[in-house]
């Protein structure tokens, strides 16, 4: 019953979306989503796509965050510009950490163009709490920034949903199609925390399909998007430091999964000069895939992605799945193949994935288990003995 009902909510959204607020493709209008500028030769947002304006109730802003990199601030906006829907209810929110005259320069050159685009600065960072000698200081500030900043755009800029972008980031085609397309998900699902644009083992000969959307135990972060409600449940708690692994604890994820893509819709061309100082650049960040095909979210069923659906459709191909050994898996094609290991990081060097847990869960995973493509085979790896706690279920 309670699946049913879930069912009935998304397809009574979607629908009051195409059917009263989406206006013909064909209509001409006079009112681009961000830019007062409309001399020839100067962006319109998604004008360029020839795609219809959305008008919708719900409130998105799309959060900026940078400190002191102008050049990369500026890659990032413009692939967001590239590709910005006709979505009227639609603000971009840069949020600068610190005085940087160069960023803070670039960000005004924007606000001043477009009319939904706008310029917070948090110029006093004050003082942070005492860290070890060895300790890096950033990870504070970091933390301070994102939380001044989400909360402008929950409480300030009243959003419905605020979509987290770094200076360091630019976007794929789709990447508002698909971040548009999936909000309701986090409205209608408890059971789902976020939903990212990116895939910590997107690599290539590790994915296959860019349709392809999972669940996740882990927090991929890296373009992602936060529903108010959720904003509501952090805010009073959040942390002065290493955000990112805070959110991946227990006491805040509580079993909540995220969506994530399996071919990535961020990449992060920042790889050498940002706080973590390139960690894991080289070999896992610089090889991610952008997609490059425009999909249609909106076409596309995504009611698969519930729980309840999502665990049935699982727990069944897991079932139907073969056990193999690691080193046996190239031997088969077109399979759907199951892993188990003892060390966890063996396995991940052996197929390439990204290595390290947080909080105890393995980057990607959910329900313990590690989902990717080797060549045409699908893999699923987990621990020795859960492919026989599948099978009873």
């Amino acid at each position: 019953m309670k699946e049913q009902q879930l069912l009935r909510q998304i397809a009574t959204l979607k629908a009051q979306v195409k059917a009263a607020e989406r206006t013909p493709t064909t209509t001409t209008t006079t009112e681009p989503i961000v830019t007062t500028e409309t001399t020839t030769g100067e962006k319109t947002g998604a004008e360029e796509e020839g795609q219809g304006l959305v008008v919708n109730e719900d409130k998105i802003v799309v959060l900026v965050v940078t400190y002191r990199r102008a050049d990369h601030l500026r890659r990032c906006v413009e692939t967001l510009l590239d590709h910005l829907p006709y979505y009227k209810n639609l603000e971009i929110v840069i949020s600068q950490d610190g005085a940087d005259s160069s960023v803070a320069a670039v960000a005004r050159e924007y606000e001043n163009k477009y009319q939904n685009i706008f310029f917070l600065q948090n110029e006093d960072r004050g003082p942070i709490p005492k860290t070890a000698a060895n300790e890096n200081k950033g990870y504070y500030y970091i933390a301070r920034h994102f939380g001044i900043a989400l909360n402008y755009a929950f409480d300030v800029a009243q959003a419905d949903y605020t979509i987290i972008i770094e200076e360091d980031l630019e976007i794929a085609p789709d990447f508002f199609s698909y971040m548009l397309a999936t909000r309701y998900l986090l409205s209608v699902d408890p059971t789902l925390f976020c939903v990212s644009a990116w895939n910590d083992n997107g690599r290539p000969g590790l994915v296959h399909n860019a349709t392809h959307l999972y669940r996740s135990d882990f927090f991929p972060g890296l373009g992602w998007m936060l529903h108010a409600n959720m904003w509501k449940e952090l805010a009073p708690k959040w942390p002065i430091a290493y955000w990112d692994d805070w959110l991946r604890e227990p006491q805040q994820r509580q079993g909540r999964a995220c969506i994530f893509p399996e071919i990535s819709r961020t990449y992060t061309f920042g790889l050498n000069d940002g706080t973590s100082h390139g960690q894991w650049a080289d070999k896992f960040l610089k090889p991610i895939i952008l997609n490059k095909e425009n999909i249609e979210w909106d076409e596309i069923d995504l009611q698969t992605l519930l729980k309840d659906k999502y665990d049935e459709k699982l727990i069944k191909d897991i079932q139907g799945s073969t056990l193999v050994d690691m080193k046996s898996v190239d031997r088969y094609q077109d399979q759907t193949l199951f892993v188990e290991y003892t060390r966890r990081e063996q396995a991940a060097a052996y197929f390439g994935l990204m290595p390290d847990e947080k909080a105890g869960v393995a980057r990607t995973s959910y329900m313990d288990v590690i989902t990717f493509w080797r060549g045409t085979n699908k893999i699923f790896l987990a621990a020795v003995g859960t492919y026989n706690n599948f099978k009873k279920l």
